[in-house]
């Protein structure tokens, strides 16, 4: 089978539309804007270079470069990407042999050294797994003669099961919330069933209030709708009402920081401050509800709000197969996990009907 790759100037492009969609650029604009660069790259050759990750010789560097081409292809995000740069960097150095040349005991002691470095099960786990990308990769194009990942046995991590908010335990949040951002966020999250990536990369425009929904751009740079409540969308009303910098991000800075503390926050970046700036991160919203849970009482992170919402929907009767499709999951077998946490109903059920 011929091997379909992605030129530079394909990869430019489709990281420009992902970037631009994030931004809040609108589409039409979009558009423009690429048919525009396409029209300017004509006549230039582009070569994609990879340095993110250390390489022996050529052979090498063509291997690991097209293994990268191959995975912006299927779809994988920029962090995921960063992470297999991340992984192959460290393993590749630490092994000290050709991509060709590495074998199943090398990886073996590899990964032993980790876990007596104290590395944790699952990074362990994340480590074999991008081994296993790479190297199946490299078997499906006859670059290797077998995949040395088959005779590693594969680490096993414990999963720690951890249910969802319960009705009441929501409402203990939605209290404990003392600001309008951080009410809105609580909301949303709820609502949406998004993930906190997808969340903090809209802006004000993007969503529909009228149609109380949004696009977002997903896992895979697949985008989806999804629905917003009349709770989430007055708690961030209330936000707005009191919101004081001029970003067009969905959320920004907290109102209650001072222009004066944002300059500071800034200024510790190594930024200057600007009006117009300013964004919610990923981390930033894990660390408000970490905050939150402990004055709840109890452990709260971003993914809780997404497997709450799927749990409450599923106990109220929406079709799995829907859930699936408001979550963003490719497979219906990725949603059953949600699934799981309803044992309790299974119970009741059956004393009622069986016992």
């Amino acid at each position: 089978m011929e091997e379909v790759t992605m030129t530079p100037q394909e990869e430019i492009l489709q990281n420009m539309r992902a970037h631009l969609f994030g931004k809040g650029v609108e589409v039409s604009l979009i558009r423009d804007i690429e048919a525009w660069l396409t029209d300017s790259m004509r006549g230039y050759d582009l070569e994609r270079k990879e340095t993110a990750v250390v390489v022996y010789d050529n052979g090498d560097s063509e291997i690991i470069g097209k293994f990268f081409v191959a995975k912006a292809v299927q779809g994988c995000t920029e962090s995921t990407l960063n992470t297999y740069r991340t992984v192959l960097k460290m393993a590749l150095s630490a092994i000290g042999k050709h991509v060709r040349d590495v074998s199943a005991d090398d990886i073996r002691v590899f990964l032993a050294k980790k876990k007596v470095d104290g590395c944790s099960s699952a990074y362990l786990a994340i480590i074999y797994r991008t081994l296993n990308s790479l190297y199946s990769w490299c078997r499906k194009q006859d670059l290797v003669p077998a995949n040395p990942m088959d005779r590693v046995e594969r680490v096993k991590v414990r999963n720690r099961k951890e249910e969802a908010l319960s009705v009441e335990q929501m409402e203990h949040v939605r209290s404990a919330a003392r600001t309008a951002r951080i009410k809105a966020l609580v909301e949303m999250l709820y609502s949406t069933g998004c993930r906190v990536s997808e969340l903090c990369a809209l802006n004000r425009t993007d969503v529909d209030w009228e149609k109380m929904e949004v696009t977002v751009l997903g896992k895979g740079r697949k985008y989806r709708t999804v629905y917003i409540t009349q709770r989430a969308k007055y708690a961030y009303f209330d936000y707005m009402k009191v919101r004081k910098d001029k970003s067009p991000a969905l959320f920004g800075y907290e109102p209650d920081l001072g222009t004066l503390d944002i300059e500071k926050m800034f200024s510790s970046q190594g930024r200057e401050y600007r009006p117009d700036e300013g964004r919610l991160s990923p981390d930033e919203a894990r660390g408000i509800l970490r905050k939150l849970g402990e004055a709840c009482g109890f452990r709260l992170h971003p993914h809780l709000f997404r497997k709450t919402v799927a749990t409450h929907a599923l106990q109220k009767g929406m079709p799995i197969d829907e859930v699936r499709i408001m979550l963003g999951h490719d497979s219906i077998a990725t949603t059953t996990i949600y699934a799981q946490t309803l044992n309790e109903d299974v119970k009741d059920a059956h004393k009622k009907f069986i016992g």
